[in-house]
């Protein structure tokens, strides 16, 4: 039987390999063993909810809803499939394959990283030894897995190339206002190299303090946007700090990663009800607005901006946004 799902497991490996193959002029190198580890250490706090997370030069970016698998043992299966990135070029890296097996109130979570074909001899040795282990541990893991590879529909499954424009989908419009020391805020596209502006970890307010920004990425393409409008979720609290109870809107490329009560979600993924976060600088607090209305792509700009910069979130129209 083990043979069996090690045969149906390569399968699925070469499937996959197969089509990363053709990226190799975009994928100048694959998963170090210290990126390794580092994947296979992630945590994730909310799996269901947690999209996009960063960590240690990585980012891991699941645009998907996971694999659910039903067998005759009544135990409810999923796996859940992030692409891996590095941060400072956005080139793919690898695949980060979460399992998760509930039996009642028991939880049992798998993490295992999948490297390219580019990754060095020895990670792979450690992969496997990894498969290996994982399978005696868990017997559905690999079928799981297999099934996974072989049915996953983005560009590493498909052999399409990752051009520009996943790189630029990133961004904001010219007229986006950044959110600056002191309350104040300025244009995106007219900031410069240099500048300051409010920065730091969505999950300690406490950490938030000027930045100075690193680079100003634009992109000239027609690119769409979405657009979200915005109710403060305790309109009394707002009123007491002073805060305006008129809408507020956001706009941005639909894969921007958004600050939110459910982590780093894009943009297209939002949906009413959702809660996304006010930076208030002056009680170093923050403030849930609450989506009232989604527009999918909601305008068309020729355009667009992204900030550089040494802190993983900043403010746009006073939101808090994930740089990607």
């Amino acid at each position: 039987m083990k043979i069996k799902f090690y045969t149906v497991l390569c399968l699925g490996l070469l499937t996959c390999l197969t089509s990363q193959s053709q990226d190799t002029a975009l994928d100048s190198r694959g998963l170090s063993l210290e990126e390794y580890t580092s994947a296979k250490e992630l945590k994730i706090p909310n799996l269901a909810k947690d999209s996009y997370i960063k960590k240690e030069g990585l980012i891991f970016d699941r645009e998907n809803p996971p694999f659910q698998f039903s067998f005759s043992d009544g135990k409810k299966r999923k796996l859940f499939l992030f692409q891996i990135f590095e941060t400072e070029a956005l080139q793919s890296l690898g695949q980060l394959a979460v399992y998760q097996c509930a039996d009642g109130e028991q939880e049992r979570i798998m993490i295992q990283p999948i490297p390219t074909h580019l990754a060095p001899k020895k990670v792979w040795d450690v992969y496997m030894d990894d498969l290996k282990l994982q399978n005696q541990t868990e017997a559905s893991f690999s079928t799981c897995l297999a099934f996974a590879l072989s049915r996953q529909t983005g560009p590493l499954a498909q052999g399409e190339d990752e051009s520009d424009e996943e790189e630029y989908e990133y961004c904001f419009p010219a007229k986006a206002q950044v959110g600056l020391p002191g309350g104040k805020s300025k244009v995106i596209s007219q900031i410069k190299p240099g500048d300051w502006i409010w920065a730091g970890d969505p999950e300690h307010p406490e950490s938030w303090q000027p930045h100075q920004v690193q680079k100003l990425v634009s992109h000239q393409k027609n690119v769409a946007l979405w657009k979200v409008d915005l109710l403060p979720q305790d309109l009394l609290a707002s009123a007491e700090l002073g805060w305006t109870l008129n809408p507020k809107s956001i706009q941005a490329t639909g894969n921007h990663p958004i600050v939110s009560e459910r982590g780093g979600i894009r943009m297209d993924a939002l949906h009413e009800g959702d809660v996304l976060y006010i930076f208030d600088q002056k009680h170093r607090m923050k403030i849930p607005y609450q989506v009232q209305k989604v527009h999918p792509t909601y305008e068309i700009v020729k355009t667009v901006y992204n900030l550089v910069l040494d802190a993983p979130a900043y403010l746009i129209e006073g939101f808090m946004v994930y740089q990607k």
